[in-house]
């Protein structure tokens, strides 16, 4: 058997390679973790989107505008309709100082072209209209527009109601009567007494709406100043000034060299 397997290595070798490799082990294959199945949510819950995600981003930014012009508030219904009821009124001055801006220059060019179709040299009221609406119209409520700027007029709303509408009914019916005048005149009509009486009662109506205007005004504007921040120094020191006396002047620091 010795002198066998002595003149047959090479099959001998093979079969100890082939159990060998029979009786190896398997090498150790790793394990792969079971994967999670996704939580059971109910069909009407909405997923929590990330902060970091896109749409949250926009959302977010959105919202921010909205602060900075709503000024610094969030959007609500209340700040909305406060915002809006503010801004309804002061948008009344814009929009009549616009229009009576339109209209005197209208009727300065109408006024031009009647008296040179007639051939009309003399002195009329038609000469007036455009000055009285640009006047009265157009500079008198940007000047509101600016008291309303800086003093509010608008937060006593029946005042200020009143001294709109009765000051410009009082200022359409007096242009009314002045243009009426003033073609006439230019035809060679004479104007009855119901002309007269027709502007009386626009420069009333506009008394009345100016007397309005600054009761409203004075109730806004602050009779006093608050002198409770100011120090008895300074109250000194301004009476002093307002006495005709010099302001003084601030003690200058010592400058010790060391």
């Amino acid at each position: 058997m010795t002198e066998r397997l002595a003149a047959e290595p090479d099959t001998c070798a093979t079969v100890i390679r082939l159990r060998q490799l029979r009786y190896r082990p398997d090498p150790i294959k790793p394990t792969r973790k079971p994967e999670a199945t996704p939580p059971t949510r109910h069909p009407a819950t909405r997923p929590v989107a990330h902060p970091q995600q896109p749409a949250q981003r926009s959302a977010a930014e959105a919202t921010t505008r909205r602060c900075s012009i709503n000024g610094g508030f969030p959007d609500s219904p209340l700040i909305i309709s406060v915002a809006r009821a503010h801004a309804e009124p002061v948008r009344k001055l814009y929009v009549a100082a616009h229009v009576y801006m339109i209209l005197g220059l209208v009727s300065g060019l109408a006024y031009r072209e009647i008296t040179k179709i007639e051939h009309y040299s003399g002195d009329t009221q038609l000469a007036l209209v455009h000055t009285h609406l640009l006047a009265l119209g157009m500079l008198f409520f940007l000047i509101v527009l600016a008291l309303e700027k800086l003093f509010t007029l608008t937060a006593n709303r029946r005042l200020f109601a009143g001294f709109f509408w009765v000051y410009n009914a009082g200022l359409a019916v007096t242009i009314t009567a002045m243009i009426v005048h003033g073609a006439l005149t230019v035809y060679g009509r004479d104007s009855g007494d119901a002309i007269a009486g027709l502007a009386g009662l626009g420069h009333i109506a506009l008394t009345v709406g100016l007397i309005l205007l600054f009761v409203n005004l004075g109730k806004r504007v602050p009779r006093s100043a608050d002198l409770s921040a100011v120090s008895p120094n300074e109250q000194k020191s301004a009476n002093a000034v307002g006495q005709g006396g010099i302001r003084p002047t601030a003690p200058a620091e010592d400058s010790r060299v060391a």
